[in-house]
């Protein structure tokens, strides 16, 4: 009985640590500078082990406010919230609020979508918030266009900034599906003109799209950002249908921090 009784006690202290574990992530204020989860090395486990990712969640670098405006975060493949540190910190804090999510990057983009949407909307609700804005990098900007379609049947979605996004995925996703024993779930969603991105591209419902396109330098002979080719980016159907098509000059990951382009980001955002 003894035996039973300390059994059922490990058995209902698992179940409340496992309970805290999954909801340690929903609202969490964290520094975007410090926090050991925010790294690379626990960004690429996501991609390559999703199953095993712990950090999923919506983060925040200050406590919710029901009368500050929302800017939902969005990274790319192998990213982080860490990723957006220079452009949170240029936001107006007394007007803006970061809402920052992490998933990880190797599950299914749609599966990605929906959960984290259902994320947002539930921390949206709770607070009495009814519009966002969202801003998504690389990747992240195929997972933003399905997310904000479902959060804009519970609340109005005013912009989605892309910034650097593979609208018609990464050569390399083909290649990674055909050759590799385990080929990462996400990459098939990645392989160009596959049936899921053309989906997007015929998507005519949407919010008032800001795409922004990056380039190595300024010149014509420019084929891309170093990681995202120029066509990918400027796929035809999506800069058809965007308000707005904006270029910068820099690298894939360097427009998200060079001073230059932090403040033309920032801009599009007010």
């Amino acid at each position: 009985m003894v035996r039973s009784f300390f059994k059922g006690i490990s058995l209902l202290f698992f179940v409340v640590f496992a309970f805290v574990q999954s909801a340690a992530h929903a609202a969490e204020v964290v520094n975007l500078d410090t926090d050991a989860r925010f790294s690379d090395a626990v960004a690429d486990a996501g991609m390559y082990h999703p199953d095993a990712f712990q950090h999923t969640g919506v983060y925040l670098t200050q406590p919710v406010s029901p009368t500050k405006e929302v800017v939902v975060f969005v990274h790319g493949a192998k990213g982080h919230p860490g990723n957006f540190r220079d452009i949170v910190r240029a936001l107006d804090s007394s007007r803006y609020q970061a809402w920052l999510v992490y998933y990880p990057s190797g599950n299914r983009l749609a599966d990605s979508s929906a959960m984290l949407a259902q994320e947002v909307s539930k921390l949206a609700s709770a607070h009495g918030i009814s519009r966002v804005q969202v801003f998504a990098h690389s990747m992240g900007g195929l997972v933003a266009w399905q997310m904000t379609q479902q959060l804009r049947q519970d609340m109005d979605v005013k912009d989605l900034v892309t910034v650097a996004t593979p609208w018609n995925g990464h050569w390399a996703s083909r290649l990674g599906v055909l050759l590799s024993f385990n080929p990462v779930p996400s990459w098939s969603d990645l392989v160009p003109d596959n049936d899921r991105l053309r989906k997007i591209w015929e998507d005519t419902d949407r919010p008032q799209h800001k795409l922004v396109f990056a380039l190595t330098r300024d010149d014509s002979s420019a084929s891309g950002d170093g990681t995202i080719s120029k066509d990918s980016q400027l796929s035809s159907a999506m800069v058809e249908q965007a308000d707005e098509v904006i270029k910068l000059i820099g690298t894939h990951t360097s427009v998200l921090h060079e001073e230059s382009s932090v403040r033309a980001l920032v801009a599009l955002l007010n």
